[in-house]
């Protein structure tokens, strides 16, 4: 008698840690549970769970804009690289490091982790013929504590990282001959949660944790 068991789904499970993200269509949400991800189809009123997973809970993840590959990243720093199309995982990396966050450009050509204080810009897998499908490209500094949050510009060539030094931080992903980087204090009184770019343009909303 053969056993064939094979990874269907996953029940009474529920969310610990992590982002959420939706997906292409905008039709599904995508939620860590655990050290996996479940897809809610939330038209169809359906879930699925990947069947792929990482050592600990997942800290934090991110879809490519096609919808083809996801990063998922552990609270260690251990990273897998995971095809949406073949539910397979194509390569893993270790971070050495808690990731804070991790976040593809918009037209998916990079992708940005923030561990500690310092942005690390990758390559996006696929992209480049490298061996290594995370080829680091450059690393960024300024804030003087940890790094909360990414956000990118439409065009791909800003992106925005917050700090819990209050402080936010606009860096090129590109040469450009006037930007290198630009910092931005605003007189916020406590850690920087979230930053966001207006849509086609280089302005940005930040927000900020309540005090206590």
């Amino acid at each position: 008698m053969k056993f064939s068991y094979k990874f269907s789904n996953l029940l009474g499970a529920f969310y610990r840690k992590g982002n959420l993200s939706f997906s292409k269509n905008g039709d599904s949400v995508i939620s860590p549970v655990g050290n996996r991800i479940s897809v809610f189809d939330l038209k169809n009123n359906k879930s699925e769970t990947l069947p792929v997973s990482t050592s600990k809970n997942i800290a934090c993840f991110d879809i490519s804009p096609d919808g083809n590959l996801a990063i998922l990243i552990d609270e260690d720093g251990a990273a897998i690289l995971v095809s949406l199309v073949t539910r397979a995982v194509l390569h893993h990396h270790h971070f050495h490091n808690p990731v804070h966050n991790v976040s593809f450009s918009p037209d998916g050509r990079k992708f940005v982790v923030t561990k500690e204080n310092v942005a690390l810009m990758y390559h996006a897998p696929g992209r480049n013929k490298e061996f290594n499908a995370f080829a680091l490209n450059k690393s960024f500094y300024g804030p003087f504590d940890e790094m909360t949050c990414i956000d990118w510009t439409d065009d791909s060539k800003c992106f925005a990282v917050g700090s819990k030094d209050m402080t936010t931080w606009i860096f090129g992903a590109e040469r450009w001959a006037n930007l290198i980087l630009l910092t931005h204090y605003g007189g916020h009184k406590d850690i920087i949660v979230g930053c966001f770019f207006e849509k086609r343009q280089l302005g940005y909303h930040v927000a900020k944790i309540a005090p206590n």
